[in-house]
């Protein structure tokens, strides 16, 4: 199926996919993670490059470190060095340090997972790390490579 915006042959979009995925957990550093997910799935469109997903995850006795990387995005992230992606998120018993005020999802160039990072008041942002019994649901959007 193609979509036209025009009349010539470049002013077309032949890209137009759904579908579902599965999203997962993973630190970045280990120590002897066991963990059970009680919730993992996710849906996605995909027009031309740009990419929608949205998500629902939940897990329990998650004990790795570092931040989290939320794996398994149907599609790897465009690699430009200039487009990075960042969305609001609402989650579930995850500890964020006291002066965090913003949450967000936020995917780097050229991989196929995003993290999370908290923003500090007046200040910079990082990573946020998960452990035990916690969540998150959201919409991310981002182009593919």
């Amino acid at each position: 199926m193609a979509i036209y915006f025009g009349s010539e042959a470049t002013d077309n979009l032949n890209a137009y996919e759904e579908g579902t995925w599965t999203p997962g957990l993973d630190g970045t550093s280990y120590g002897g993670n066991s963990y059970g997910y009680t919730n993992r799935v996710g849906n996605y469109v995909r027009v031309g490059r740009h990419v929608t997903v949205s998500f629902y995850l939940t897990w329990n006795n998650y004990n790795g470190s570092g931040t989290a990387n939320f794996t398994g995005l149907p599609f790897s992230v465009w690699n430009n060095n200039n487009i990075q992606h960042a969305g609001p998120v609402m989650t579930l018993n995850l500890n964020y340090p006291s002066n965090v005020v913003n949450v967000v999802t936020h995917n780097w160039i050229g991989v196929n997972y995003f993290r999370l990072y908290g923003s500090y008041s007046g200040g910079g942002w990082d990573g946020i790390q998960v452990d035990g019994n916690a969540g998150i649901i959201g919409t991310l959007s981002y182009f593919a490579a």
